[in-house]
């Protein structure tokens, strides 16, 4: 078997996927091009490609007529535009082996990297998003139902205000800013420490909550 680009020898080699699978691929000696025999089902992880391969951005590489070296079936060729260095690869519809021209696969696994780090990043904000959400609507709950225990101040005929025996508005107001300040630490702290510290705020602001609604 020949490399469709210059019909060079390969060398096996074995690269590791993300889940740690070892992927047989053959190497051209002559212009370092990949060629994978099988499917791709995995992406790969950019150490293992780092010792093989360079990401080398190359616009030149078009109108290429290669051959499947399995099969000799004429090769389409798959150009990914969304990456910022123009990821050019090429396919059998046959045997659905894939050919890397050198520094293709590098830059191919390197956006492999940055589109995972962009989808944990957009669940993490959801996640943030919707703890958020959550701990908002048990604010609310919380001071709708301590609303209605907060006794009102009452006047004398002296206008010297009585005591009373429950909370007062001051109260509420407070434990609803602290609460929401505990949210933030728990919802947005990037340490451990900040986020033990919000669920504690917002643990003892439920407690003094419940007192207020259930009485102590």
């Amino acid at each position: 078997m020949q490399c469709p680009q210059c019909h060079g020898d390969y060398e096996p080699l074995d690269l590791h996927s993300i889940s740690g699978a070892l992927v047989k691929v053959k190497r051209c000696n002559q212009c370092g091009g990949f060629w994978f025999p099988k499917p791709i089902k995995e992406h790969f992880q950019a150490e293992s490609v780092a010792q093989y391969d360079r990401p080398v951005p190359n616009y030149s590489l078009r109108n290429l007529d290669l051959i499947c070296p399995n099969d000799q079936t004429v090769m389409s060729q798959v150009e990914d535009d969304s990456g910022p260095s123009g990821i050019k690869r090429w396919s059998c519809p046959d045997c659905d082996g894939t050919f890397f021209p050198k520094g293709q696969l590098a830059l191919f696994s390197q956006e492999d990297l940055r589109a995972a780090g962009s989808s944990g990043k957009i669940g993490l904000g959801r996640a943030q998003a919707a703890g958020a959400v959550s701990l908002s609507v048990i604010l609310v709950i919380a001071i709708l139902g301590a609303v209605g225990k907060v006794n009102p101040t009452y006047l004398a005929a002296d206008n010297n205000p009585l005591p009373t025996s429950g909370p007062n508005v001051f109260t509420l107001i407070l434990l609803a800013l602290t609460y929401l300040a505990g949210t933030v630490l728990a919802v947005l702290g990037r340490r451990l420490v900040l986020i033990m510290i919000g669920w504690g705020v917002i643990i003892v602001c439920l407690v003094g909550f419940a007192v207020i609604i259930f009485g102590p």
